[in-house]
């Protein structure tokens, strides 16, 4: 699956990888300068932040006026003194694999870095790295932040774990760093043990519908819960196109058929003899507002491009060959199964788009930890930094509350136990 053009606040991000030595030479230098127009006036509350010749540019490009008050601290600053800390607990830290996101003319930093002897396998066969990382702007726009996270190759996502903040009005120390990291490293065989235990943690597959319909749907949008629903039960990731409600009367749906929908039928043969198929003309149903809880009942299935959601309709089963056979047209039902969600007037479609495989995943879940992993695919995938950020630092509080959904122990917990400690 290919990743998508990420933006940053409205800028473009670019995206380097390599060794640290490597990438802090495309990192741009800024300075601070007069807020002015003219030689010998400025003003006296501002400042100007500029970008300093780099690579092919040779100018000097603006990126913000800030406060006199603004503490400015530079990105090389950031990294220089995390790669000091870390000079105490890891050998030669410049050699480390790291990847950095510049947003456009380099006002917004973040670059993380792997660090291989922190690793180890949960139990599916997928190791996790400990990673660093290190977020900073020079135009105010986020604080300087240094966290920790747990990153899983396979699927190219990761846990975001503890960090500090420092606002431009605080004084940056190394020394507050290598506090930091040395408190988390000691913490390493915890976080292996409680990530072990989350996978050996068994969960039902009807409590992981009702926490994606109760919790995830009101946190993450609806949208987001069939979303998740379909990556956990099927390992596909979707794009949610719009939800349609199954027609109420007659004249809803055509009673002959046509050369667009040739299989479309009422029902008129209702014994069991007699029991035909009815294709629904999807185009022809008006669209609704996909409400918070999208996932209403047990009896949610997927079938080719399409999820169908029943409130009422008990009896209904869905063609599961469709699913196989990829058919992505209307689709088909037995005439007694589509008379019942008919007639319940409760039933709704919600339609998809699929988009691909989500790698490394075990479907359906049926662990704590591999319904971790669906939310970190989720928030991996956001099209902003600042989304994903926000999605990864909501992770731990939603996995707490299918724990606590599930009354189990207050070890396995995260996202409380996180907040106790900083």
């Amino acid at each position: 699956m290919e990743f998508m053009e990420r933006t940053w606040h409205g800028r473009a991000v670019q995206i380097h990888k390599g060794s640290i030595s490597e990438l802090l030479k495309k990192i741009p230098e800024f300075g601070r300068y007069p807020f002015s127009v003219e030689e010998g006036i400025e003003n006296e509350y501002l400042d100007l932040i500029a970008r300093k010749p780099h690579l092919e540019d040779e100018g000097h490009v603006p990126v913000a006026a800030v406060s006199k008050e603004y503490g400015f601290v530079k990105h090389h600053e950031v990294i220089e003194s995390v790669l000091s800390a870390l000079a105490n607990f890891v050998d030669n830290p410049r050699s480390l694999k790291a990847e950095l996101q510049l947003s456009k003319y380099g006002a917004r930093m973040w670059i993380n870095f792997l660090l291989p002897n922190c690793k180890f396998d949960p139990g599916d066969g997928y190791p996790i790295v400990l990673q660093v990382n290190c977020l900073n702007s020079v135009d105010k726009s986020i604080a300087v932040r240094i966290h920790l996270s747990w990153y899983r190759e396979e699927s190219d996502t990761e846990m975001i774990g503890r960090g500090e903040k420092w606002y431009h009005t605080e004084s940056f120390k190394t020394e507050r760093i290598e506090e930091f990291l040395a408190y988390q490293f000691r913490r390493f065989s915890k976080e292996e043990s409680l990530y072990k235990k989350w996978y050996e943690t068994k969960l039902d597959w009807n409590s992981v519908v009702r926490w994606l319909n109760k919790t995830v749907a009101n946190k993450w949008q609806g949208s987001t819960a069939v979303r998740a629903y379909h990556i956990a039960k099927t390992g596909i990731d979707v794009e949610v196109n719009g939800t349609y409600h199954i027609p109420k009367t007659e004249q809803e749906i055509h009673d002959t058929p046509t050369s667009e929908y040739p299989q479309t039928r009422l029902f008129e043969d209702r014994t069991e003899e007699k029991r035909q198929s009815v294709t629904y003309p999807y185009s022809n149903f008006k669209s609704v507002r996909l409400g918070r809880g999208p996932l209403e009942l047990k009896n949610f299935d997927i079938v080719g491009t399409y999820c169908a959601c029943v409130k009422k309709a008990e009896s209904m089963s869905v063609v599961s060959s469709i699913l196989r056979n990829g058919n992505t047209g209307p689709q088909t039902f037995e005439t007694n199964v589509a008379e019942d969600v008919w007639r319940s007037g409760k039933a709704r479609f919600i339609k998809v788009e699929l988009i691909g495989v989500v790698p490394g995943l075990f479907t359906p879940v049926e662990n704590v930890y591999h319904v971790s992993q669906v939310l970190s695919w989720i928030a991996s995938q956001q099209e902003t930094i600042q989304g994903q950020l926000e999605r990864m630092g909501q992770i731990h509080g939603l996995m707490d509350a299918l724990l606590k959904q599930e009354k189990l122990p207050l070890i396995l917990r995260l996202g409380k136990e996180y907040k106790r400690s900083r």
